[in-house]
Parts: structure tokens; C-alpha cells; sequence
């Protein structure tokens, strides 16, 4: 059963969340027996949200050896501002962004939503941008309607052929809620792969879990593709230095080429409701939670 983050926050709010599988339990998790591909590597990234100060979380994102940022656009004046004052720094520091397409109310123009993000392309390609094209369109509240993976294919095709076009190296498609398998195979029938370049997921479920997931979408997709975790993470109160570890182990087993903790700052994913949990490597007020020195020990090594 895939998990989406709301699930897994509802089962942990009610006190019944199953445990959670890492280095402490490894005996437990069943792992194939093949030793990472040294020649495909894991890149581990974090998210940042817009009250962020970027001069120092990009410090500090440097500081645990994390190489990408995951950044959501929002279609409106808020863009260019961030992007100037993010990309700059984020090279210098050898960090590399992920930028996620606008999530607007359907319909949408598709012409017009192409328009806006290969004119980013063209003005950022310096920075070689990786692009995620929406987040999570298989869930209703993300995709702002009652999620159609025909018409996300359509959206994915016009957006990645487009932006592939002007330049762009790295195309993904949105990081679906769970690693959802009947989203993927919609995906296929639709040939969306044929102008994109990876293929975004996430999971919020115990390890375990998520490495039989892995598995199976590993096995659909076609060669030259590979799973993208973009969001990935527990909260405080779960064990996050266990999770991440456990994760980070999958990923490096699997040789899955990206994780992407979900949030670099405690309570920067959401304001109220469930993405209020601290999710954060830091807390609120920048200062190192014992997941952040969890990360930097594992993915310095």
C-alpha cells in the first residue's frame, strides 16, 4: 500500500504509526544483495520554502554535503525575486536547483504555462535548472482537480518537450504522492518518457515499504529512466535520524540517483493542519537538529 504524506501524518497524529524501519532495525528490512553501483552515486538534496533566509540555509545546506535544492515556482510575481537571490548563490556553493512548475487552478492554459516556464529556462539556463513538472498531480489537492493522468501526460509533454527544447537537461515528471504504480503505467501508455528524463516520486512510508516500492517501479520504467525521490521524511516525533538513514540506505542500495528531504527548516512545509509537523534538518531558528548531522555523516561518507 503506497502512503502519501497526509496518510502517514493522520496514522502518526493518532498515535498509531507503524514502526519505522532503519539502521537500528536493518535486521528487518530486506535489502537485495548487490553493493551500490559507485558509478551511480545518490545526491542528497533538502526543500526550501519562501521564508527561508536563503544566504543562510544555503550555508548551512552546503555544510551537510547536500547538492540539491527543491524549489516550487508559483506562476506569479513571487518568482523572479527568488530566483535571483537563490540561483547565484546556490552555484557558487555547488548546489544545483530543482524547480517545481506552478501548481494554478485547472484548466490550464497549457500554451501559456509552457510560455512562462521556458522563458525561466532561458534566462536561468546558466544554472542548468533540473525541472520537476508539477508536484504531486496524482492527488486531487495538488492537481487542483480530480488527478487524470491523460491529461497530466498531455500537460508533461507540451512542458518537458518545450523546456528539453530551449535547453534543459534534466526534465522530470511531478513527484507523485506515494510511488504510485498506476500513475506510472499511465505514464508509459502515454509515452510521456519519450521528452523526459526521470522520473519524480515520493514516500513518506516505513522503509521497508518503500524499498518493495522501489522495486516494482524500478522494473516498469524504461531504460535510461531512473526514480527521482523529491520529497521524502518523517516528522520529529517519528524518529528522523532513524528514517533517514534507513532511507538513505535503500537509496544507496538501490542506487537511486536522488532523495530530497522534504524540509530544510522546521515548519516551513505548512502553516497549519498536518504539514505544520517539524519536519526540518534545523529547527526553525537555523539551529542543527541531530538529523542534520545524521545527513552530513552519512552523505559524507
Amino acid at each position: 500500500m503506497n502512503i502519501s504524506r497526509s496518510s502517514a501524518l493522520r496514522i502518526l497524529a493518532a498515535g498509531m504509526a507503524a514502526p519505522l524501519v532503519g539502521c537500528s532495525q536493518a535486521n528487518t528490512m530486506v535489502v537485495p544483495h548487490v553493493d551500490p553501483d559507485p558509478s551511480k552515486p545518490t545526491t542528497f538534496g533538502v526543500q526550501m520554502y519562501p521564508g527561508d533566509d536563503v544566504q543562510t540555509s544555503l550555508a548551512l545546506i552546503a555544510g551537510c554535503k547536500a547538492k540539491l535544492v527543491r524549489m516550487a515556482l508559483t506562476g506569479n510575481s513571487d518568482d523572479p525575486g527568488r530566483l535571483a537571490a537563490l540561483l547565484p548563490v546556490a552555484a557558487a556553493l555547488g548546489i544545483r536547483i530543482v524547480l517545481v512548475t506552478a501548481s494554478p487552478p485547472q484548466p490550464v492554459d497549457i500554451a501559456q504555462y509552457t510560455a512562462y516556464n521556458v522563458a525561466i529556462q532561458q534566462q536561468y539556463a546558466q544554472y542548468a535548472p533540473i525541472w520537476e513538472i508539477w508536484n504531486e498531480p496524482n492527488l486531487a489537492a495538488a492537481w487542483r482537480a480530480t488527478p487524470n493522468v491523460d491529461d497530466y501526460s498531455h500537460l508533461a509533454l507540451a512542458v518537458g518537450g518545450a523546456l528539453r527544447s530551449a535547453g534543459a537537461t534534466d526534465v522530470w515528471s511531478g513527484g507523485t504522492s506515494g510511488l504510485d504504480a498506476g500513475w506510472l503505467n499511465g505514464m508509459l501508455k502515454n509515452n510521456v518518457f519519450s521528452v523526459l528524463t526521470g522520473c519524480g516520486v515520493h514516500t513518506y512510508e516505513p522503509v521497508g515499504g518503500a524499498l518493495d516500492h522501489y522495486l516494482q517501479l524500478q522494473a516498469m520504467l524504461p531504460s535510461g529512466i531512473r526514480l527521482q525521490t523529491t520529497e521524502t521524511g518523517v516528522p520529529t516525533g517519528a524518529d528522523e535520524p532513524d528514517y533517514l538513514t534507513g532511507m538513505w540506505y535503500v537509496h544507496r542500495q538501490l542506487s537511486l540517483p536522488t532523495m530530497i528531504w522534504v524540509e530544510f527548516r522546521d515548519g516551513t512545509a505548512g502553516v497549519s493542519g498536518p504539514n505544520s509537523f517539524s519536519y526540518g534538518l534545523v529547527t526553525s531558528n537555523y539551529t542543527p537538529k541531530l538529523d542534520y548531522y545524521t545527513a552530513r555523516g552519512l552523505v559524507g561518507t
